[in-house]
């Protein structure tokens, strides 16, 4: 199950990062799903290129049965360029947070 979630979701990331290869716009909070979309699927150039856009890099997908973060699924895939890319973006800062 979950190497079909990852299978669909590379194909969404793929599909965002050429978008943004020919300048179309989306919002944010379809920047932070794309994003989300990219690291569980380790599509390092996608995930760099949103990230560089602004896309959240806190938000995990409530559909993942997971419930991993960016972090967790980029050490998964030991991905160390996104890894350190999520890290300068602040990934980790839920961690600090009370309400955990």
């Amino acid at each position: 199950m979950l190497v079909d979630q990852c299978t669909n979701r590379k194909a969404d990331a793929g599909s965002a990062y050429k978008m943004f290869g020919h300048g179309q716009q989306t919002s944010l909070k379809n920047q932070d799903i794309l994003l989300y979309s990219a690291v569980a699927s380790n599509e390092t150039s996608a995930a760099l290129h949103l990230l560089d856009n602004n896309a959240s890099s806190t938000y995990i997908d409530p559909s993942n049965m997971t419930k991993w973060s960016m972090l967790s699924w980029s050490s998964y895939h030991g991905n160390e360029d996104v890894v350190e890319a999520l890290l300068k973006s602040n990934a980790a800062s839920y961690l600090c947070s009370d309400q955990n």
